[in-house]
């Protein structure tokens, strides 16, 4: 029925529209392994009969496969969602996935992002020899200096854009959650869409994500990060060179986090360039480093005050 277009969306801003390729692929790799946890506790599963017990059965069965936490939390997720709709429908009456020990797992994503540094030698870099390379770069740059995520920026053509006075906007309606944000073109935005006439040609994701990692090695982008992951019930720390840490959605954050924690501007205007609902939503994208935070604060007055000499007065 998605794929025919005959199930839609239920709720939200995009209730009543179809559900987008990779929604369904999700959904389809969830049947599958649903099918294979069935046959695993040799039981037929209607709605009626999940239980606590079979969320716990299944998580141990994705932990025995040594499934990430990650891959585990977005299967449990689509499960949740399948189950809200058919009570929706009146299909069942079992509510134990609204229960909060039906939670959909999540292990922190290690989606870095560049300081202002680490971006100018990105920007240094230039490949009149590799139109697919500069493409990527140039895709990079405009999720960075827009704030966009890949889904929108990948997308930008002539009519979204808008001219007020002398200066130009992306208005643009985002794909992930049907919210309009209008985007101030900044001159280097200016800069690389104008080379393609404000018409991107198309860049995959996954393109990007690969090529990214190869010219911010290049870069020299190479700080040690370390990473905690879950792999089963085993937690692996590994520590990796940050370009391999990069994808498309570093490009996002390293423009809120620059905005925001290097360039100081109000978090409540940053709201409401990237379309975050909450401060608490904007704030997780602001990834600082320890090591940067402590230099910043170092430079503060209050840390180089000199109060020795200020008089003693007896009370």
């Amino acid at each position: 029925g998605m794929e025919k277009g005959t199930v839609t969306i239920t709720n939200g801003k995009k209730k009543g529209l179809r559900y987008s390729p990779s929604t369904i692929t999700n959904y389809v790799t969830l049947k599958k392994k649903w099918t294979e946890f069935e046959k695993h506790i040799s039981k037929r599963l209607r709605f009626e009969d999940i239980t606590i017990d079979t969320y716990n059965r299944l998580i141990d069965y994705f932990n025995s496969q040594n499934l990430s936490t990650n891959y585990k939390g977005k299967q449990i997720q689509f499960i949740i969602a399948t189950m809200t709709r058919a009570y929706d429908e009146g299909v069942h009456n079992n509510r134990i996935h609204t229960t909060k020990s039906f939670a959909a797992v999540t292990d922190e994503v290690y989606n870095v992002y560049l300081t202002p540094s680490e971006l100018k030698r990105l920007e240094r870099l230039s490949y009149p020899n590799n139109a697919r390379f500069q493409r990527s770069l140039d895709g990079f740059l405009i999720g960075v200096y827009s704030t966009l995520r890949y889904s929108d920026w990948s997308r930008i053509k002539p009519t979204y854009i808008k001219k007020k006075g002398s200066k130009k906007e992306i208005h643009i309606i985002t794909k992930k959650t049907g919210d309009k944000v209008i985007i101030p073109i900044s001159k280097k935005l200016d800069n690389i869409l104008s080379k393609y006439d404000y018409s991107l040609p198309r860049v995959h994701s996954q393109k990007v994500n690969d090529d990214i990692k190869e010219m911010a090695k290049e870069a020299n982008i190479n700080d040690p990060i370390e990473v905690e992951k879950t792999k089963g019930t085993k937690k692996i720390k590994t520590v990796e060179p940050k370009y391999k840490l990069l994808s498309t959605h570093s490009a996002r954050r390293t423009g809120i986090s620059i905005m925001v924690f290097h360039e100081k501007i109000d978090p409540q205007l940053v709201l409401k360039l990237t379309g975050h609902k909450t401060s608490e939503m904007l704030m997780k994208y602001v990834k600082v480093t320890k090591e940067e935070a402590a230099a910043e604060i170092a430079e503060l007055d209050y840390f180089n005050r000199d109060n020795t000499d200020s008089k003693i007065v007896n009370l």
